[in-house]
């Protein structure tokens, strides 16, 4: 009890600062869902709280640079030639590959129809990869400066592994196809079926619902 000028004053109980603490949540999630009022905080949270991620980030660092130290020249020496073996496979594959993307440049003008994917791209570092058992995020030092937004498709080697959830000013957030709860449409090229990709939280898994397919207009030829 704290006494102010005679006037007696009794500190709260637990259960009111519960009730005030829960009611100011709320409205900070209404305020954000609504009007998204909190973006900005966040980028600039995202902003002072770089350097910390970054220092977390050095033992990762400093152990897979001793691990390379450790390894040797002989395993370089082994990667070198396989790598040179495999350039002039890849060379024919890219020039087969840029022989099919002028084809299908040349389909595509003649159905009327314009580019389905994006030549930009932004190549960006894996920095994070979330640990909890049932969330499927990553983060990238990638941010609103690089031109990255929300929404943005996140692909590797493999094709699509996601999209962007949040973006700050140097890093953003991205949330897996494997995430229970993310959802992307497909759509199997051969047959036209279409299906709804669902994240089951596990690492390489995902369930679809699948609808009948369409017929394909001149218009309209995938998701």
């Amino acid at each position: 009890m704290l006494q102010i000028a005679g006037w007696q004053l009794r500190a709260p109980s637990n259960l009111t600062r519960l009730l005030v603490f829960a009611a100011l949540s709320i409205a900070l999630l209404l305020l954000d869902a609504r009007g998204h009022h909190l973006q900005k905080i966040r980028a600039g949270l995202t902003v002072l709280l770089t350097p910390v991620q970054m220092l977390a980030a050095v033992p990762t660092r400093i152990g897979g640079w001793a691990a390379d130290a450790l390894r040797g020249d002989a395993e370089l020496h082994e990667e070198l030639e396989r790598l040179r073996t495999a350039q002039p496979i890849l060379l024919a594959q890219l020039e087969k590959y840029a022989a099919l993307e002028a084809e299908n440049a040349h389909l595509r003008s003649l159905l009327g129809t314009s580019a389905l994917v994006a030549d930009k791209a932004v190549a960006a570092e894996l920095v994070e990869v979330a640990t909890e058992p049932f969330r499927r995020t990553i983060v990238i030092a990638k941010g609103e400066k690089d031109g990255v937004y929300v929404g943005q498709p996140v692909i590797d080697a493999f094709g699509i592994r996601g999209q962007l959830s949040e973006v700050g000013m140097l890093r953003s957030k991205a949330i897996l196809i494997t995430d229970p709860g993310h959802a992307v449409p497909v759509q199997v090229n051969r047959n036209g079926l279409r299906a709804i990709a669902f994240g089951t939280g596990a690492r390489t898994r995902c369930r679809s619902a699948t609808s009948p397919p369409r017929p394909t207009s001149r218009k309209a030829i995938c998701w």
